[in-house]
C-alpha cells in the first residue's frame, strides 16, 4: 500500500509535516545538542571532597571565606578534563 502525498487532505499534510519537524527536533536535541554528554561520558569521576582542606559547616557544606578561598589539589596524577564545583548562592563570600 503506497500513499501519495497528492491524495492527502490539507490537514493531513500539515499533521505529517508537524510530525516530521517534531521528530527532527527530538533527534537534534537528543544527539547534536547533547554532544558534550557523549564526549565526556567515558571520563572517570573522582571525588576530591576529602582533599579540599576547607572548613565544613553544620549542614555539611564547605565554607569559603575571605581568608580560606583557595582549593588546591596537588599530585592528582590523572588528566583533568573538566571540573564541577557547586556553589550556594546565599554564601556571603
Amino acid at each position: 500500500m503506497q500513499i501519495k502525498l497528492e491524495n492527502l487532505s490539507g490537514r493531513m499534510r500539515v499533521a505529517i509535516a508537524c510530525a516530521f519537524i517534531v521528530a527532527i527536533a527530538i533527534l537534534l536535541e537528543t544527539f547534536l545538542f547533547n554532544m558534550n554528554f557523549f564526549r565526556t561520558m567515558g571520563y572517570e569521576e573522582i571525588d576530591l571532597s576529602p582533599r579540599t582542606g576547607l572548613a565544613v559547616d553544620d549542614d555539611g557544606l564547605y565554607r569559603i571565606t575571605e581568608h580560606s578561598h583557595v582549593m588546591e589539589f596537588p599530585d592528582l596524577n590523572t588528566p583533568v578534563h573538566n571540573v564541577h564545583i557547586d556553589f550556594d548562592g546565599s554564601q556571603p563570600a
